[in-house]
C-alpha cells in the first residue's frame, strides 16, 4: 500500500530490507528529478509572466483597471465553467468506480491517469469558480447587511464589493493554503486510523483463538465461559461458535455464508465496533438476539425414566420412527426412541430414558422436540397426517406428569423447517372420538426428508439474527422478515432482527454474514440436526493491562483447548506503528508544503495591508475629515480582511476535504488490490488546522497593528495636498 501511495506522487522508489525485514526507500530514478525540474520551471514562469505584464502597463491603465476592472479572459469566454464541468464529470466517474485504483489483471493495482488528475482539475475549477462567484457574493452581502449597520461595517462591505479583484486574489491564496493544510491533516490521520481499524476489524477483540482442528469447548456456553476464565485468568472471556452456512432453499447451492454465534451480553464488551457499521449501537443490536441461554423446552420432572405419547397416523408410505429429542444439563441432545409409526388407530408409544453408564444424560432434562425419521430421497404421493395426544413423563416411582394434553387456544409446537416447496403445518383439531383436542401435523405430498417433526413454540423461534448488508442483498430478506438458512447442513429458521454494513471478523470476501445468539444456535443444531453438532470452536478474550499475552497464547494452544491460531490485536497494532511507510513520508512532504504556504500567506497579508494603506491614504484622510476616528478606520480594514479570511477559510476547508476524499480512496484497497475492510473514514486533525489558522490570525493582527500605526503617522492634510 505504501508503494501505491508513492505511485500517486509519480515516483517509483526501490526498496531494500532493513531492521529485520522492514522496507524503506533507498533510491529515486532520474526521471523524478526531471519532473521536479519541470515543476520548478513552471513555477518560475507563473511568477515572472504576470510581473512582466504588470510592468509593461502604464500608470493610467493601471488606475483605469483598478477603478473599472474588466472580466478575465477565462470568465469572458466561460472557460472556467467548462473546466468545472470537466472536473464534475471526472468526479462523477470516480464516485461510480469508488477508488482511483483498480485491481490489475496481472496482479497489484492499476490507475487511470485522467482520474488521477481529477483532484488537480477540481482545485483548478474551484479556483476559477471562486474568482467568478466572489464579486457576486460580495455585492449580495453588501446589500443584505450594508444598510442598517454601523459606518465602519458599511464602508468595509462596500469597499470589498466595489473593488473585489484585490481581495479575491488574497482569498484565493488563503483558500489554496487551507486546502493543502486540510489535505495534509486528513492524509496522516486517515491513513494511520484506517490501518489501525483494519487490524481491529480482523482481530475483532483483544485476543482471538480460532480452531484449526479438533478444538471443542462443548455445547454449554456458560460452562465454556467459566472454563476459559478459570484456565486463562482473564475475567472477560467468551466462547464463540463459527460455522459455514448457505441457502436453505431446495436446489440452491454454490453460495456460501458465514454464521457466527456470540454471547449477546459479552460481545459489546469484547468487540471493536465502529459507529458507521450500523444505525444502532452494538449493544442494542445484541439485545435483539435475546438473552444468553439455550432454547426452551418442556422441563422433565426429576428422575424421569420414560416419556409416552398417543399417536395416530393417516398413512405411512415410508418406514417412519418417532423420537423424543432430549437436552441434558451439559447442553447435549439425545434421541430417545418411541417406536415405529403405524397407520390406523391410536397407539401409545413409550420412549424409555436409559442410562447405560454413570453420568449419562445429567439432569435437569428438557424435552426439546418430537422428531420423525424416515428414509430420504423418496417421493410421497399422499398427504400425511399424524395426530398427537397425552404427552406424559413417568418416573421410577410410578408418578406420571402430563407434559402436554394438546388442549388450549394456541398450539404449543411448531414444525421443523425443511427444504420443501410446501412447509409442514401443525394445528389443534377436534379429537375425533377422544375428549378435548389433539395436535395434528400435516405434510404435503413431495420429497421425503431424513428428519422432520415438531419443536416447542417459543419467542426465539425463528432464531433472531443480525445480518450484513451483503446477506440482505443476496437473500432478499429485510429487517423483520423470516426465512431459512442452512448452517452446518441443518436448516435453521431465521428472523432478521438487525442490519449492519460490516461486522468484525466477518469479511465480505468470505461471503455474506449472519450473527446468532450462540446458545440458541447450538441448541437448534442439536435439536434439528441428524447428528450431534460441533461445540464452541472459538474464544474471545480481552486481557487486562499488563497481562502476559505470550503465556495466554500457550494456555489456549494447550490442553484442554487445543486452539491452532491465536491473534493478538495489540501485536498487530504495534507492528503497524513500526511501519514508517503508512503515513509518515507523504504527510511530511504535505506538512512542509503547508508550512511554506502559510508563510507565503502571512507575507502576502503584510504586504497587502501595507500597499492598501499607501494607496488609500486619501480615502482614509477624507473619512477622518468626515468624523471617522482612527479606530473606525482600523475597523473598516479589519472588516474587509475578516471577510476575505472567512471566504478563504471556508472555501479552503471544503476544497481540502473534497480533494482528500478523492485522493485517499486508495485506502479502500489492500496490498493485493482487493477491496479492504472496513472502508476508510475521512478524518481531519482539526487541532492542526486550527493552530495554523491561529498563526494566520496572529499575522493578520500584527499586520493590522502595523497598518494602524502607519495611518496614525500620516497627516490627513498632507495626504489631501499630495493627492
Amino acid at each position: 500500500m505504501a508503494a501505491s501511495g508513492t505511485a500517486l506522487l509519480g515516483l517509483t522508489p526501490t526498496f531494500e530490507p532493513v531492521n529485520g525485514g522492514a522496507l524503506l526507500p533507498v533510491s529515486v530514478p532520474p526521471s523524478a528529478f526531471a519532473w521536479a525540474a519541470v515543476g520548478v520551471a513552471i513555477s518560475i514562469i507563473a511568477l515572472l509572466v504576470p510581473s512582466l505584464v504588470a510592468a509593461r502597463a502604464s500608470a493610467v491603465a493601471r488606475r483605469r483597471e483598478q477603478a473599472r476592472p474588466g472580466r478575465p479572459f477565462a470568465q469572458r469566454y466561460y472557460l472556467d465553467l467548462a473546466l468545472a464541468a470537466v472536473a464534475a464529470l471526472l468526479l462523477w466517474e470516480l464516485q461510480e468506480r469508488g477508488t482511483l485504483l483498480q485491481p490489475s489483471p496481472t496482479g497489484g493495482v492499476t490507475s487511470d491517469p485522467l482520474l488521477l488528475a481529477s483532484p488537480a482539475l477540481l482545485v483548478a475549477a474551484a479556483a476559477a469558480l471562486l474568482l467568478r462567484l466572489y464579486p457576486i457574493a460580495t455585492r449580495l452581502v453588501a446589500r443584505l447587511f450594508g444598510r442598517e449597520a454601523s459606518a465602519p461595517v458599511v464602508l468595509g462591505l462596500w469597499q470589498v464589493a466595489r473593488n473585489p479583484g484585490h481581495s479575491a486574489r488574497l482569498a484565493l491564496l488563503l483558500a489554496l493554503a487551507i486546502a493543502v493544510g486540510t489535505f495534509a491533516a486528513s492524509y496522516a490521520t486517515t491513513a494511520s486510523a484506517t490501518f489501525e481499524e483494519r487490524a481491529r476489524f480482523e482481530a475483532g477483540t483483544g485476543l482471538r483463538a480460532v480452531s484449526t482442528g479438533s478444538a471443542d469447548l462443548g455445547q454449554d456456553g456458560a460452562a465454556a465461559d467459566a472454563l476459559l476464565r478459570e484456565r486463562t485468568g482473564v475475567p472477560l472471556a467468551s466462547a464463540v461458535l463459527r460455522l459455514p452456512a448457505g441457502p436453505a432453499a431446495a436446489g440452491l447451492s454454490g453460495r456460501t455464508f458465514q454464521a457466527l454465534g456470540v454471547n449477546p451480553d459479552d460481545a459489546p464488551l469484547l468487540l471493536w465496533f465502529r459507529d458507521d457499521f450500523a444505525e444502532r449501537p452494538l449493544r442494542d443490536l445484541m439485545a435483539a438476539l435475546g438473552p444468553p441461554g439455550p432454547l426452551r423446552g418442556i422441563q422433565l420432572p426429576p428422575g424421569t425414566t420414560a416419556i409416552s405419547v398417543d399417536v395416530r397416523a393417516s398413512s405411512t408410505p415410508n418406514q417412519m420412527t418417532l423420537w423424543a429429542r432430549v437436552r441434558d444439563a451439559a447442553g447435549y441432545h439425545q434421541l430417545i426412541e418411541f417406536g415405529t409409526i403405524e397407520p390406523g388407530e391410536w397407539r401409545t408409544l413409550t420412549a424409555p430414558i436409559a442410562r447405560t453408564y454413570e453420568g449419562q444424560l445429567p439432569e435437569p432434562l428438557a424435552l426439546a422436540g418430537l422428531v420423525i425419521t424416515e428414509p430420504g430421497n423418496r417421493f410421497n404421493t399422499l398427504e400425511l397426517t399424524i395426530q398427537f395426544d397425552n404427552l406424559v413423563a413417568a418416573t421410577a416411582a410410578g408418578a406420571a406428569t402430563t407434559l402436554d394434553s394438546f388442549d388450549g387456544p394456541n398450539p404449543g409446537w411448531t414444525p421443523l423447517p425443511a427444504r420443501l416447496n410446501l412447509p409442514d403445518r401443525f394445528e389443534l383439531a377436534p379429537g375425533d372420538g377422544r375428549p378435548g383436542q389433539v395436535g395434528q401435523l400435516r405434510r404435503a405430498p413431495g420429497q421425503s426428508s431424513e428428519l422432520w417433526g415438531l419443536v416447542r413454540a417459543q419467542p426465539f423461534v425463528p432464531l433472531p439474527v443480525i445480518a450484513t448488508r451483503s446477506f440482505i442483498d443476496a437473500t432478499g430478506l429485510s429487517v423483520g422478515t423470516v426465512g431459512a438458512v442452512s448452517v452446518a447442513n441443518v436448516t435453521v429458521p431465521v428472523r432478521v432482527a438487525g442490519e449492519v454494513e460490516a461486522f468484525p471478523t466477518l469479511p465480505s470476501a468470505a461471503g455474506p454474514g449472519i450473527v446468532f445468539n450462540r446458545d440458541q444456535l447450538i441448541s437448534w443444531l442439536g435439536l434439528a440436526g441428524s447428528s450431534a453438532p460441533r461445540g464452541f470452536n472459538e474464544a474471545w478474550l480481552e486481557p487486562p493491562a499488563g497481562a502476559d499475552v505470550a503465556a495466554l497464547e500457550q494456555v489456549l494452544r494447550g490442553e484442554p483447548f487445543r486452539f491452532g491460531l491465536v491473534t493478538d490485536r495489540s501485536r498487530e497494532l504495534a507492528r503497524l506503528e513500526q511501519n514508517p511507510l503508512i503515513s509518515a513520508g507523504g504527510a511530511g512532504i504535505l506538512y512542509l508544503a503547508f508550512g511554506a504556504l502559510l508563510l507565503l500567506v502571512a507575507v502576502a497579508l503584510l504586504v497587502s495591508l501595507w500597499l492598501v494603506v499607501q494607496r488609500r491614504r486619501t480615502e482614509f484622510a477624507v473619512l477622518r475629515s468626515l468624523g471617522l476616528s482612527r479606530g473606525g478606520v482600523a475597523r473598516v480594514l479589519a472588516l474587509e480582511y475578516t471577510f476575505v479570511a472567512g471566504v478563504g477559510v471556508l472555501a479552503g476547508t471544503v476544497l481540502g476535504r473534497q480533494v482528500a476524499a478523492r485522493m485517499l480512496s486508495f485506502l479502500d484497497l489492500d496490498e493485493a488490490g482487493r477491496r479492504a475492510e472496513p472502508s476508510y473514514l475521512l478524518r481531519t486533525d482539526w487541532l492542526l488546522v486550527s493552530g495554523s489558522l491561529a498563526a494566520v490570525g496572529l499575522a493578520f493582527v500584527l499586520a493590522l497593528t502595523v497598518a494602524v500605526r502607519l495611518i496614525a503617522r500620516t497627516s490627513d492634510a498632507q495626504a489631501l495636498r499630495t493627492e
